[in-house]
């Protein structure tokens, strides 16, 4: 008889189908189930709705995209005061994206034209990067883009 007690304990522990409980305490525990799930799905579109809140875009001068990639592309260059590495980045699109989601090309001479800068005309001067230099690559920015040199602070003594 123990053994056969010990065996249904067993059963009911793993009943997935409910048949040792009533109607009732079945729909109290699915009724339950849905309430956790309702609570944990407005907590997941209250964080969806926050991490979707854009703070805003910063505005540069219009046709001076390739000019903020130069930069970026520059900044791989620069080493940390260990001498490794300052920015790891092994996949290069991510300077696309970053300049195509959080910058604008903002038309000085036509006030109020904003206009998004199309990740695809980043991606153009990114491809072919060669391992050695991340600056040397298959598509060069335009000399005229080059604006900017970053050189690290002189060490103090």
């Amino acid at each position: 008889m123990e053994k056969l007690t010990s065996f249904q304990k067993y059963l009911r522990s793993i009943d997935q189908w409910h048949t040792q409980k009533t109607l009732p305490e079945i729909i109290s525990d699915h009724v339950e189930l849905i309430r956790k799930q309702q609570s944990e799905i407005a907590d997941l579109k209250a964080e969806l709705k926050e991490a979707r809140q854009w703070d805003g875009y910063i505005n540069i001068r219009n046709e001076q995209a390739l000019a903020i990639l130069d930069l970026f592309l520059q900044m791989q260059k620069l080493k940390a005061p260990d001498g490794n590495e300052l920015l790891i980045t092994p996949a290069q699109n991510t300077w696309a994206k970053m300049i195509s989601k959080y910058f604008r090309e903002y038309d000085h001479e036509n006030i109020g034209q904003v206009k998004e800068i199309k990740i695809d005309k980043l991606r153009y001067y990114l491809r072919g990067i060669d391992p050695k230099d991340p600056l040397k690559r298959e598509n060069e920015i335009p000399e005229k883009h080059r604006l900017y040199t970053i050189t690290p602070a002189k060490k103090k003594k």
